[in-house]
């Protein structure tokens, strides 16, 4: 299926609409420039080595080869996305892999160079700190035309137990878009069409209805310049106002900035349950989890401590935001929580929503940490009520008071259950309860 560079991939539940900001007579963007960063990560392309681009709505997974999966949460929009590049000299498209040479990797977005004797194309994958959805913008050279092949797997599914019906295809050459896209198409790139820009590739999708999809595809090809900017000055705050490391060994600052970023890039929005952590993004392959990527409780009261450490402290209030709002009635937090769970009764119908005996805990470990950082009074008394209920439930499932905590009642059905010792997080003695002198509340 070829198509002139004007066409722009929209993966998407619903019909999506064109931009006007992209020159719809080439199918490209303004190039722009962008500046040094002191952390990004460049050399020689490694086809097996793991890359991504990821915001707080959506994610590229993938390879240094260039390869990757798409997602704009909750859903899984194709795996398996490759180009290949077709030239008068050669018989058949020379695959990607086979001409990656370098890659540019930085928090804000990441580069794949393809070198060809006939050709240079850098792909740049810039995935907003905001939208649903990314682009792939491709910067090519060449002085004969050139045609790019677009390939991947559809899948639209969202994240596991969850499921939709099925799905059709097809091209709306007036919107300039594919709608539930077919598994390849091409564009053609002559050297004008080259000179005047970027060619943007967009993927997007939606659980919503038709105008949400729009949207999501009009802000990504609006001004992908204005995109990459925003998010390189989220992570330049980071580097920069968050807390850093001078040592001796550069290879020890440059990971702790990236485990900076890395703990930042967990945070994540889904449309139906809202923004809270996950415990970590990775290639899903064929099934529908990218990693652990759905909110757990326990790496989130984990990483907390380590994000309130940096400086990062509006995270960690919205992060232990989400799991206070589904406690349980009788005081345990959560385990974990899929993406998916818009879609069913995840609480109801699963047996892992409340599965571990060392998230309430913790949760009272994280939410102490975050006060003691912040100072934050007026949080500290909002979260008093949550915070004796978790309390209150240590103590109600240690049975011989020997301060360990029992929940059986949790585990899976025939199973031997877990145990985790309390005590690192209170006294499990309910004589340890007292009446602070400032609030006239009781404290733990």
């Amino acid at each position: 299926m070829l198509r002139t560079a004007a066409a722009a991939l929209l993966l998407a539940l619903v019909v999506a609409t064109p931009c006007a900001a992209a020159d719809t007579s080439t199918g490209t963007v303004p190039r722009f420039t962008r500046e040094a960063n002191p952390i990004a990560l460049a050399g020689a392309a490694r086809p097996t080595r793991y890359v991504e681009a990821s915001g707080r709505r959506a994610a590229f997974l993938g390879r240094e080869d260039g390869s990757f999966e798409a997602w704009a949460y909750p859903l899984k929009i194709l795996h398996d996305f490759h180009l290949s590049f077709a030239v008068a000299a050669y018989a058949d498209p020379i695959a990607d892999a086979s001409v990656a040479s370098t890659v540019d990797i930085r928090p804000e977005a990441a580069t794949v160079r393809y070198a060809h004797a006939s050709f240079t194309v850098d792909a740049t994958w810039l995935v907003p700190l905001n939208q649903a959805g990314g682009l792939v913008l491709l910067d090519v050279s060449t002085t004969e035309p050139i045609t790019v092949y677009v390939k991947f797997r559809p899948d639209l599914k969202p994240m596991r137990p969850a499921a939709l019906g099925g799905q059709y295809s097809y091209w709306d050459d007036t919107l300039k878009a594919y709608v539930n896209a077919p598994s390849q198409f091409a564009i053609r790139i002559t050297p004008e069409i080259a000179a005047r820009g970027l060619v943007p590739i967009v993927i997007t999708a939606s659980v919503e209805k038709l105008d949400a999809a729009k949207q999501a595809y009009a802000a990504l090809l609006a001004s992908p310049e204005r995109l990459y900017r925003e998010s390189a000055a989220h992570y330049k705050t980071l580097r920069d106002e968050m807390t850093s490391i001078e040592s001796p060994d550069k290879r020890f600052d440059l990971a702790f900035e990236w485990g900076k970023v890395a703990l930042d890039k967990g945070f994540v929005c889904n449309p139906h349950l809202g923004c809270g952590l996950i415990a970590g993004l990775g290639p899903s392959g064929t099934t529908e989890r990218p990693g652990f990527g759905w909110y757990f409780g326990g790496d989130t009261f984990i990483n907390a401590w380590a994000i309130s450490a940096y400086g990062g402290l509006d995270t960690v209030r919205q992060s232990l935001e989400f799991p206070r709002k589904r406690q349980r009635a009788d005081g345990k937090m959560m385990h974990e929580v899929s993406q998916g769970a818009g879609f069913i009764r995840w609480f109801e119908d699963y047996p892992y929503g409340y599965y571990h005996a060392d998230t309430t805990p913790l949760y009272i470990i994280a939410v102490r940490d975050y006060v003691r950082a912040s100072g934050d009074t007026a949080f500290a008394n909002d979260f008093w009520p949550s915070m004796r209920k978790a309390y209150d439930f240590c103590v109600s499932t240690d049975e011989d008071g020997d301060g360990r905590v029992r929940t059986i009642e949790v585990a899976v059905p025939d199973g031997p259950g877990e145990w985790v010792d309390c005590t690192l997080a209170v006294k499990m003695d309910p004589k340890a309860r007292q009446t602070n002198s400032h609030s006239g509340k009781e404290t733990l």
